[in-house]
């Protein structure tokens, strides 16, 4: 990461951004929300001076969007903190009848994001520095990564295929062993009794309808 980064930069550390963001939202998760759709549709274009992808450096690598993997959801967990992310492996069919493009394992180092359509965004950033080639240097901590977003895009597609288990804990399991094997151990680990509790209803949609409890009846 940059020392110092001034508004007269083209690019700003993500984790900068977040926090300047964050000086005026006051909600992390809020700003998770608003930064997560703008990077994922590519409205807001992020590079990573340092990439892994399988394991093999790659500098200066555009963030992927839903411009080149045409899933719903962002699969990418941001560690907002440090500036990182991880996409899974993944496959992608362009059109029916063609080739199956192939998504590896990529590590995101260094992330930056173009300053100039983050001001387009977030209007008022522009007036937060325009005075301070020092207002970009913050401390503290701005966010941890998290893996909810990817689990609950992750239920919302096995519910559309019509995936179902007997338990909302058996569904945790799999989905719990999923993000293991899908993000080879690089994603935030969240367990399957995290899973039940924050996300109890969402996993809702995954129980078979015959194996759901009876609601009580009150007595009479």
């Amino acid at each position: 990461m940059r020392g110092r980064c001034t508004v007269a930069d083209s690019w700003v550390p993500l984790s900068q951004a977040f926090e300047l963001i964050l000086d005026a939202e006051r909600d992390t998760i809020l700003v998770e929300r608003l930064l997560t759709p703008l990077l994922w549709s590519g409205q807001l274009p992020a590079v990573s001076r340092r990439a892994f992808v399988e394991n093999e450096l790659v500098n200066d690598l555009p963030v992927v969007t839903h411009r080149e993997w045409r899933w719903a959801e962002c699969p990418i967990i941001f560690d907002w903190q440090n500036s990182r992310g991880v996409l899974p492996r993944g496959t992608f069919r362009p059109k029916r009848d063609a080739e199956i493009v192939k998504f590896g394992l990529t590590e995101y180092f260094r992330i930056d994001l173009a300053w100039p359509s983050l001001v387009d965004q977030f209007p008022y950033l522009k007036n937060q520095v325009q005075n301070s080639s020092d207002a970009l240097l913050r401390t503290g901590v701005v966010g941890h990564p998290t893996s909810r977003h990817v689990v609950e895009a992750e239920i919302n597609r096995r519910a559309n295929l019509g995936e179902r288990y007997k338990t909302k804990s058996e569904a945790a399991n799999a989905l719990s062993q999923w993000l293991i094997d899908a993000y080879s151990g690089k994603a935030p680990s969240m367990s399957p009794k995290a899973m039940t509790n924050s996300l109890s209803e969402q996993l809702g949609a995954l129980v078979d309808p015959i194996n759901k409890p009876l609601p009580k009846s009150r007595p009479k």
